[in-house]
């Protein structure tokens, strides 16, 4: 099987897969710590996945000392996932780099473009196709688990008088909880920038801390959301897209919006252990393609034209897995228009 990232087209130009691993982290992608890698080794197959029932059924345990012990099969179901490849390139002329090459810096600059462009480019639409996985209703999120603030106004972050921030998330983590058996202890809250700039404002927040340290903003940080809400983490929503159509004056937004997600994120999910339904990022194994831990590798060829090097990122993609088979993702929930439209 190959996804065009044959073991000996990877020879690796570290240099490339640095740029790619640091460009992520200091742009504040948040696909690959809401999704990490799963090893596969094949383009679609099954995983398997422990039902909510495993383990929760009072089955007859009685036994007489003479009659053999009652005896039942733990229910086991399979979830699905298929991945898919994706590429990128950008090709640096040789005039352009003997031109640049007049400033040093001028040059490094160039050439650390070219080759990131690509990366930029996979890397946004892996956060992209995560954030359209997580906004789904009715395949993925049930009534219980899903809703949309914007109805009622009183209820949202910013209305501080009114709104209770921590009561709400307990609603959907217990929503969580009753399907899949998960405590708000084990779940991930990610959340657009703008809803985390209103709590730091929100006075039911300071109220719970004042007496602790200091409440000053400066001073609070995602870890203390995540106290105040009883979760395992708190992830924010940086990744900033540009909306605008080229050649006009540019426009942008934060991709994850002014909502709040619930979600159970597994530290190391693989094809062969039981999963609670968790999403994640596929990547070929290495007896395949020579990727691992990543869901994309970047690499510079030199083309046969002398006159351009081409910089290419190809990855492969998968966060459409997690669902259990016939079942709605039972450890996650979305909380839509957290905050108003003028936070």
């Amino acid at each position: 099987m190959s996804f065009g990232l044959q073991s000996a087209q990877v020879q690796g130009t570290p240099y490339l897969t640095n740029l790619t691993y640091s460009l992520a982290m200091e742009q504040g992608w948040l696909a690959l710590r809401l999704a990490p890698v799963m090893p596969v080794n094949a383009e679609s197959t099954t995983f398997w996945a422990k039902t909510f029932a495993y383990g929760r059924t009072d089955g007859d345990v009685s036994q007489d000392g003479l009659s053999p012990s009652p005896s039942s099969a733990p229910p086991l179901s399979t979830g699905t996932f298929a991945v898919s490849p994706k590429s990128h390139s950008s090709i640096l002329t040789e005039r352009m780099k003997q031109n640049a090459m007049r400033s040093p810096t001028g040059f490094k600059a160039l050439e650390e473009s070219y080759a990131s462009w690509p990366a930029s480019i996979l890397a946004m639409n892996l956060e992209k196709a995560l954030h359209t996985l997580m906004t789904t209703t009715g395949t993925y999120f049930g009534a219980s688990q899903y809703t949309d603030l914007s109805t009622s106004a009183s209820l949202q972050f910013d209305s501080h008088a009114t709104s209770n921030p921590l009561a709400t998330v307990i609603q959907y983590c217990r929503a969580i909880q009753a399907v899949s058996g998960l405590p708000r202890k084990a779940l991930t809250i990610t959340m657009g920038r703008a809803v985390y700039d209103v709590l730091l404002q929100h006075p039911d927040l300071a109220d719970r801390i004042k007496y602790i340290r200091s409440t000053l903003q400066r001073d609070l940080s995602e870890s203390d959301i995540a106290g105040f809400f009883g979760v395992k983490e708190v992830l924010v929503g940086d990744v900033i897209e540009v909306t605008s159509p080229p050649g006009i004056t540019e426009t942008s937004s934060f991709t994850w919006g002014k909502d709040l997600y619930i979600s159970y994120v597994d530290p190391s999910p693989t094809q062969t252990a039981g999963t609670a339904g968790s999403f994640f990022t596929a990547s070929v194994t290495a007896s395949d393609n020579g990727v691992v831990g990543a869901p994309w590798a970047s690499r510079a060829i030199v083309l046969q034209d002398p006159l351009a090097t081409k910089y290419i990122t190809e990855g492969i993609f998968g966060v459409n897995a997690g669902k259990i088979t016939g079942e709605g993702v039972r450890t996650a929930a979305w909380i839509q228009n957290a905050v108003s439209s003028a936070a």
